[in-house]
């Protein structure tokens, strides 16, 4: 069974080798931040303010959900 970054690999998307590259998806004409820990696709757009997102952690970017539940203490150095 793939695990969820090799399943975002297959779909063509790359991940930065410098996490300093802006790394987003543009889907319907919409740009969307992508999880920093496992590649899937958030839902939230990248002209979103950091202060109206929910688990978006400065220097590592905007989790997707389930990651931000996993393991948003150890991207906030809990």
């Amino acid at each position: 069974m793939a695990t969820r970054k090799e399943e975002f690999l297959k779909k063509g998307t790359r991940f930065p080798q410098d996490m300093t590259e802006r790394f987003t998806v543009i889907r319907d004409g919409k740009e969307f931040e992508v999880c920093p820990i496992c590649g899937a696709v958030t839902n939230v757009e990248f002209s979103t303010p950091i202060e109206e997102r929910e688990g978006y952690v400065e220097g590592a970017g905007q989790p997707c959900k389930e990651c931000n539940k996993n393991c948003g203490g150890l991207l906030r150095g809990c």
